[in-house]
């Protein structure tokens, strides 16, 4: 009688937090105390707790991981990443903040900054939460111009070269019917312009999620392809970048019970994009307890050495009980070369 009294305290009490973890996941209100300290902190983890020299990951290499931390209150949910030359970064927040860093000697913080997204009209006054609640990010390296998803209000926003100044929104009606809270979640140009747009919740053909692919950089009245895209079974995704021969790593994460939050890195070519089809990745790594693992939003593709790398890193949900944590791979066997980006100096203003 003890042991199955103990037995069904323990799933109660794991239900309970399961149920907790989700409330935090899907996101809420933001509340900020009022601290701008522009400071942000990063302290190394192991990939594997167990085993802290494991290196292998599924076709990945492991090359580090950190928890950042910051006192600043905008600091967190980030759920979009942009990488730009010499290991800095853009992280795109999910309360409307852009928050930049880099990763100097030994994995110090370099450069950080932390401040709201510029919005057109009332500049002294934040929209309020559900018109902030950006998902997604990326530079468009022709114009140097930034795009962030947005998806309580779906919409897309083209931002100035230095990050100053929203220029345009678009309100696609193709994303019209997307769901509150699971709209635009993964944003991409590909190598020859075209921009795709996967959905966290949007329904697509055959059980899929929509998605989108527009010809290039979005316009008004622009019409895009509509297909479906399909993730692991019981994931979603949650960011893309293109490696430069042109195929895609897609970041997906999971909130499930009894193994909590879990996270798949796939890859898949823009080649086999069909109108009203089915696309759906190769899974190259899966991210689960007790490994180093949070709800995994963000990812960026970068090149070093002669080695594609692959940025990942979480949105903590503004909790406690969760990490941002920013995690590095190495995607061996694939090499090649793609254009640079601005000066990270013109963001540091």
């Amino acid at each position: 009688m003890n042991r199955l009294t103990f037995k069904r305290r323990w799933t109660l009490l794991a239900i309970a937090l399961l149920i907790l973890l989700s409330t935090f996941a899907t996101g809420g209100e933001r509340q900020h105390r009022p601290n701008n300290d522009q400071a942000i902190a990063a302290e190394a983890l192991p990939l594997d707790p167990r085993s802290p020299a494991r290196t292998e990951l599924g076709q990945l290499r492991f090359l580090g991981a950190w928890a950042l931390t910051s006192e600043n209150d905008r600091f967190g949910g980030i759920s979009g990443l942009i990488a730009l030359p010499d290991k800095h970064f853009i992280a795109i927040g999910d309360a409307g903040t852009v928050i930049g860093f880099g990763l100097g000697r030994d994995a110090r913080i370099v450069d950080p900054f932390i401040r709201p997204l510029p919005w057109r009209g009332n500049q002294e006054e934040e929209p309020e939460f559900e018109e902030r609640d950006s998902e997604a990010a990326l530079r468009d390296p022709r114009t140097g111009k930034f795009w962030v998803s947005f998806e309580n209000h779906p919409s897309l926003r083209r931002y100035s070269a230095d990050f100053t100044k929203e220029e345009l929104t678009l309100r696609p009606k193709a994303m019209k019917a997307w769901p509150t809270n699971s709209g635009a979640e993964s944003l991409a140009r590909l190598n020859d312009g075209r921009f795709l747009i996967l959905s966290e919740g949007g329904k697509g053909p055959d059980g899929s999620y929509d998605a989108l692919l527009y010809p290039r950089a979005p316009e008004p009245g622009m019409r895009p392809i509509r297909f479906g895209y399909r993730p692991p079974d019981g994931f979603k995704a949650t960011d893309a970048d293109v490696l430069p021969d042109g195929r895609v790593v897609i970041l997906h994460r999971r909130l499930a019970f009894p193994s909590g939050l879990s996270a798949s890195i796939g890859i898949a070519d823009p080649a086999d994009i069909r109108p009203g089809k089915v696309w759906q990745a190769t899974e190259l790594a899966r991210l689960e307890s007790p490994l180093a693992v949070d709800n995994m939003e963000g990812l960026a593709v970068t090149q070093e050495d002669g080695r594609d790398i692959v940025w990942i890193i979480s949105d903590d949900n503004f909790n406690a009980f969760q990490r941002t944590l920013l995690m590095k791979f190495a995607l061996p066997g694939l090499r090649a070369d793609r254009g640079g980006a601005p000066g990270f100096e013109s963001l540091s203003d």
